[in-house]
This record gives C-alpha cells, sequence and structure tokens, in this order.
C-alpha cells in the first residue's frame, strides 16, 4: 500500500505585496453621537429657561452701614443693629466689665454689609455673676425682630437659626426655639430662635 504523499506549501513569493485592511468607522455613528449630544443639550437649555423667573427676580439687598454699639447695654445695642436693618446674634462670654455690656462685635462698626446680614455681639457675663432665676419667654409665632427684642429684654442673649418655612403665612416667624417656654435661666442664658424663610 503506498503511502500518501503530503504536499508542501510553497514559499511565499517575495514579489507579492499584501494588502493592508483599514478598518474604518461608519461615519453614520459618529452622526447619531454628535446628535444625541446636540440633543441633551438643547434640553439643558430647555429646563434652564422654562424654571428661571424673570419676572420676579430676587431684588439685590441694598448695602448698609453697620452701627458702634461696642460698650453699649445688650438690649439697647440688639435694638440699634436692628433699626439698620440687620439682625443681632449675642452671645454670653467671660468678662469683668459691667454685666450685659457689649465687649466685641462682627462685623466691625463702619462696614457696610447687605441689609439682613446677622451681626454678632459679644456680651460680659462676670463668672461671680450671681444665678438669677429667669424665665424663658414665649416667642413662638411672633416675628423674628419681635422675638429678639423680647428675649433680650428677658435679659437673655439670643440667637437666630432660619429653617424652610412650612407655609408662606409662617414666613419671617419663630416656629421653634430651645429652651422650651417656662424653662428656668440665668442671667444672660442663650435661647436660640429658629426661624422660618
Amino acid at each position: 500500500m503506498a503511502r500518501p504523499r503530503f504536499r508542501r506549501r510553497p514559499p511565499p513569493d517575495p514579489y507579492v505585496v499584501e494588502q493592508v485592511v483599514e478598518r474604518r468607522r461608519d461615519p453614520r455613528w459618529v452622526f447619531l453621537w454628535l446628535l444625541a449630544i446636540g440633543v441633551f443639550a438643547a434640553l439643558l437649555i430647555f429646563i434652564f429657561v422654562a424654571t428661571r423667573d424673570d419676572e420676579n427676580p430676587a431684588p439685590a439687598r441694598p448695602l448698609v452701614t453697620v452701627p458702634r454699639v461696642l460698650a453699649a447695654d445688650h438690649v439697647e445695642a440688639g435694638a440699634a443693629v436692628e433699626a439698620a436693618g440687620l439682625f443681632a446674634d449675642t452671645f454670653p462670654v467671660e468678662n469683668a466689665r459691667p454685666l450685659g455690656q457689649v465687649v466685641a462685635q462682627a462685623p466691625p462698626p463702619g462696614q457696610r454689609v447687605r441689609q439682613g446680614t446677622a451681626v454678632r455681639l459679644e456680651v460680659s457675663r462676670s463668672p461671680a455673676t450671681p444665678g438669677i432665676a429667669l424665665d424663658v419667654p414665649n416667642v413662638t409665632r411672633l416675628a423674628a425682630g419681635d422675638a429678639r427684642a423680647l428675649t433680650r429684654r428677658a435679659g437673655l442673649t439670643v440667637r437666630t437659626i432660619f429653617r424652610d418655612a412650612p407655609s408662606e403665612a409662617a414666613r419671617g416667624q419663630v416656629v421653634e426655639q430651645q429652651p422650651a417656654p417656662g424653662s428656668a435661666a440665668a442671667a444672660l442664658d442663650q435661647v436660640t430662635l429658629y426661624v422660618s424663610r
């Protein structure tokens, strides 16, 4: 029986040039990507224009001058700051000056700031001050300025924290206070008022 002969492959012809086929991207895909990006950009512009309130833009608050209230009583100092279109947050600090006197303020006197800016007043309270028992007044549902004034006149310091208004009617009012109304407090203890805006 004769063995089958296997043919060898002929050697490659050195004169034959191989053609390299380049894969090119289909230009339709590029067009589709550009179209998708254009549609997305147009959608963003539409949302921006549709949600912008051109009829009732928020008016820029005017600039006002911070009054000088250093060395004043904290009740008078708070009233002067609020009369200037700002609001006063008062903080008790240990100091040898008379009880209730403003020993520092920020921003400093004479600086121009936007109306409605908070002014920090540090109020003197000596460690030797006798523990006067005071009742925390109920200022919930009052306008913020009236609530701060009433709290200061009660012999306490006051700080304001803003929250989102639960309703349009509650805007600018005190919705919560800590300590709670009727709580016992020492002279110049701080009351935190949560005001809706």
